[in-house]
């Protein structure tokens, strides 16, 4: 038996001290958790007040002296017993769990798997949900107050094919109250890529609520295995509330919350500003100088691309916009002046009157008046549902699963490798941001820091379903009458898919935006063709060409020559056969 050392305790039998609450402190060999007693806890103020020393000095009779010098006077005023012995405000011991929970309990052995052995300290027992498809499968730790969290860790009990049963798993900081739901980060759980074992930190950053919850859904044909949470172990490590709040935050009910997407916030923010309309900026961005204009447009959060300021000016049939301050060729009630905050400039794409995508009219005549325009979608921060291995993610994330900070794809250094953006061009080797170049089980990068694996897999969340526009999210109302005139008015199925003109075809760019491709050379098409006819064998033609008349022999006059000796040749055999008749018919008279 070994005695416990300090800030710990045990009773009798135990094969293990306790730690005392957060705050507190013990002496060494402490029975019980009583001892533990508030680190800041002041000693009694009578041994402070009443040392011999203090007692010499105030008898004698150079005191009385001194006391009544202005310097003693400071002195005194400095060191004032009562504010040396006034106690601290003592600090805030850990929280106490009120409640641990799991969506099912799984029975192994005749013993339920409960929630509490995975918050019981032991890491020899475990808590095992039943396993489900298309169901949330959770695990929730409530407590009494409102706390905020910094990190949360467990440790997932299995490292064979049950580790995949974990798969994306979702942690979260909630408030029962509003039912407000924050992420923290989404794992994707691998049984051949574990850290440190299988032990998983992850960041809450801040978040406040009063209720941590690990939650995973497997829905059939997108993952292999059912969803369960298997852990031997969770804790929980909580973060200070701020006074004030950093630049990028705002002042939520719970703590200080990152600004979201478009927004952004100087230190000491209770709110967070909008970026001007048009712009958009990353999830806690410091300063409007993080605003800028889009480029594309963000399905997710601007579904008809109202909110497009970027300058794309032409159509997805290839025709050039009209400006909006202008009445010809089309005369139109979309201008400026009425509608000031719908982004009227130029000839640039908008959606000013609410249609399903951002559109112009059409410079280049008045058939068709208006066509919708083939704006690119945003690269998502996400993995498709499609994309198995990660290997068409193109976002930003640049951490390994373990935290460490990816290296850079053009560097050799602290690793030295073979997937560099010059051999890989097609991989989207850009900065140090996590990408799958070699056909990997998913997007992953080289380590960056100097200690710890070569390399490791990252952790990015799949994109929820519906994140796309399909096809049907075109159609539907159409402009509306009041702002269209005469013959604009243009019904779905024209709108899904333009006729282009002569020298072009239909193309799907995804999104449900169809544009006109330019017919390569060699090949031609008229107006309205979905695709390019090829030119007659041994002739060629430029690209956009609109007519077979277009095509030219591939050896030009000599062919011309041998067309008209052929003709010839075969008047001359007309002839001969004619004559030939002729005489036998005479013949037979």
């Amino acid at each position: 038996c070994e005695q416990c050392e300090e800030n710990t305790y045990s009773e009798a039998g135990a094969d293990f001290c306790n730690a005392c609450p957060y705050g507190h402190v013990s002496d060494v060999g402490s029975t019980s958790e009583d001892d533990c007693r508030f680190a800041s806890e002041p000693e009694e103020p009578a041994e402070v007040n009443e040392s011999e020393e203090h007692a010499e000095v105030n008898e004698s009779e150079e005191h009385a002296e001194v006391n009544e010098s202005e310097e003693h006077a400071e002195v005194n005023e400095s060191e004032e017993p009562a504010e040396v012995n006034e106690p601290e405000e003592p600090e805030m011991s850990e929280p106490e769990i009120s409640s641990v929970r799991q969506s099912t309990t799984l029975t192994w052995g005749g013993t339920p798997q409960s929630a509490e052995l995975a918050i019981d300290g032991d890491m020899e027992t475990a808590s095992h949900t039943n396993c489900a498809w298309n169901t949330d499968i959770w695990y929730k730790i409530s407590f009494d107050n409102v706390q905020c969290f910094d990190e949360v860790e467990f440790v997932n009990s299995y490292i064979n094919y049950n580790a995949f049963r974990m798969q994306d798993l979702g942690v979260y900081v909630k408030n029962s109250d509003d039912g407000e739901e924050n992420l923290c980060e989404v794992v994707r759980i691998r049984e051949d890529d574990t850290v440190e074992g299988q032990t998983y930190m992850v960041s809450c950053d801040g978040k406040c609520g009063d209720s941590i919850m690990l939650r995973v859904r497997h829905d059939r044909g997108k993952y292999s295995y059912m969803a369960c949470i298997h852990i031997d172990e969770i804790k929980v490590y909580y973060a200070e509330k701020k006074d004030d709040c950093d630049a990028g935050e705002y002042k939520a009910d719970y703590g200080c919350e990152e600004c979201p997407e478009n927004t952004w916030s100087e230190q000491g923010a209770s709110s967070c500003h909008q970026c001007p309309k048009g712009q958009i900026s990353h999830a806690g961005s410091t300063s409007q100088d993080d605003c800028h204009l889009q480029e594309c447009i963000d399905p997710e959060n601007d579904r008809d691309g109202s909110s497009y300021r970027g300058v794309v000016a032409r159509t997805r049939s290839g025709h050039v916009c009209q400006r909006w301050d202008s009445q010809s060729p089309n005369m139109h009630k979309q201008k400026p002046s009425d509608k000031p905050d719908a982004g009227l400039e130029e000839n640039y794409c908008r959606n000013p009157d609410g249609s399903n995508w951002a559109w112009c009219y059409i410079s280049e005549g008045n058939s068709p008046r208006w066509d919708y325009c083939d704006i690119p979608a945003c690269p998502k921060d996400c993995i498709d549902e499609d994309d198995n291995d990660g290997s068409a993610y193109r976002g930003k994330i640049a951490q390994t699963i373990s935290g460490k900070t990816c290296q850079r794809w053009d560097a050799q250094t602290p690793n030295k490798h073979k997937q560099t953006p010059e051999d890989k061009p097609g991989h989207g080797l850009e900065e140090n941001y996590c990408r799958n170049p070699d056909r990997s089980e998913g997007a992953w990068c080289f380590n960056g820091e100097s200690n710890g694996p070569r390399w490791e897999y990252c952790v990015i969340s799949n994109c929820e379903d519906g994140d796309d526009m399909e096809g049907d999210d075109m159609e539907g109302d159409d402009m509306e009458g009041d702002d269209m005139e005469g013959d604009e008015m243009e019904d779905d199925e024209e709108k899904e898919i333009a006729d282009c003109i002569a020298g072009f075809y239909v193309v799907e760019s995804g999104n449900g935006v169809y544009r006109c491709e330019r017919c390569p050379e060699n090949s031609w098409s008229e107006e309205g063709s979905s695709f390019c006819n090829e030119c007659p064998e041994g002739h060629l033609s430029d690209a956009g060409s609109t007519s077979q008349d277009d095509c030219n022999s591939e050896d030009g006059d000599e062919m011309e020559e041998d067309e008209q000796e052929d003709e010839q040749e075969d008047e001359q055999e007309d002839e001969q056969e004619d004559e030939q008749e002729d005489e036998q018919e005479d013949e037979q008279e």
